[in-house]
């Protein structure tokens, strides 16, 4: 696992707890629009958010898949090591606070470069530690 692929699943992590947003602006009537660096191939065909479903294109702007094109990274790259780190963060997580510290410690991670080769077996036990020391 490289740096963009793992920097690519902080992001969507930290984006589907909402310890981070998508770019994104509302408008005068509530409705939430994504910015320009959000658009990619995958956002073409998307529901225009309404008045009565303001929040509609935040599920897509959140997604695996659309967070994986924002990067160029091919989502079956790291499929695998997105279901288990989703496992270590369902089988953890009491409350969002928990799930926030977590985010926060894989964009520490993320922004680490000892890390060798983002070897997602040392990731894991880098986070199983954090878990283990800081919230249990």
């Amino acid at each position: 696992m490289n740096k963009n692929e793992f920097t690519t699943l902080t992001m969507y992590f930290s984006r589907q707890t909402r310890y981070s947003h998508p770019e994104g602006d509302f408008d005068n009537d509530g409705i939430w629009f994504a910015s320009e660096i959000e658009q990619c191939e995958c956002c073409e065909n998307l529901r225009v958010a309404t008045a009565k479903y303001p929040y509609s294109s935040q599920i897509h702007y959140r997604s695996f898949k659309h967070v994986c094109n924002l990067n160029d990274i091919d989502p079956g790259s790291i499929k695998k090591e997105a279901r288990r780190l989703n496992i270590i963060i369902k089988n953890v997580t009491i409350n969002d606070n928990i799930k926030f510290e977590i985010c926060r410690y894989l964009n520490e991670l993320s922004d680490d470069y000892s890390i060798i080769d983002y070897n997602f077996d040392q990731i894991e036990s880098k986070i199983d530690s954090f878990i283990f020391e800081n919230l249990l």
